[in-house]
């Protein structure tokens, strides 16, 4: 990404993460949506497909299509807004480089993770497909003083046991 946006762009990114959600992918590339994108100054937008099927047809902006990102870290950092699913790791990421975002969650995500992660996110920050386009106008900013609720101070073993969902009460399990 960093020699194919020109200086000055002003880039979306839109990212599904390894799964997939053509609907989010579908809405942003509607002609309407795009045409409010340019009226706030966008320039490009950056898809990010994961497995899903929809590719990005309309092109009133410059776009590029992705499957997956390896530099995801780097295409946070120069994108001014990010449009995402609701993935922890995008979460975290969007907070740790304090960048405007609009989480969507996706109804089809395996496990309960999305709808838990909406239930402690600010409501600034989320938004459903049908409210989208009128989110767009006024994203909020990730801080870290989320990031830093997220992440509150625990022993080491416990944090990765909670991340693996192990029990912690037998001695035999803590790492060394």
């Amino acid at each position: 990404m960093g020699s194919s946006l020109p200086q000055g762009s002003k880039t979306v990114l839109v990212t599904v993460g390894t799964s997939k959600f053509n609907s989010l992918v579908r809405k942003v590339d509607e002609e309407d949506f795009q045409r409010e994108l340019q009226s706030l100054g966008y320039t490009h937008v950056v898809y990010q497909l994961g497995t899903g099927s929809f590719v990005p047809k309309t092109a009133l902006l410059q776009v590029t299509v992705e499957r997956y990102i390896d530099e995801f870290c780097s295409y946070v950092k120069r994108s001014d807004l990010i449009i995402s699913h609701l993935g922890a790791g995008n979460l975290l990421e969007v907070f740790r480089h304090q960048k405007q975002a609009i989480f969507v969650p996706n109804p089809d995500a395996k496990g309960r993770h999305q709808n838990e992660l909406v239930s402690v996110l600010d409501r600034r920050f989320v938004a459903s497909l049908d409210s989208l386009k009128d989110r767009v106008r006024n994203p909020a900013r990730g801080t870290g003083e989320f990031y830093r609720k997220l992440l509150p101070r625990v022993e080491f073993n416990d944090l990765v046991y909670a991340l693996v969902d192990l029990d912690t009460s037998g001695d035999s399990r803590k790492l060394n």
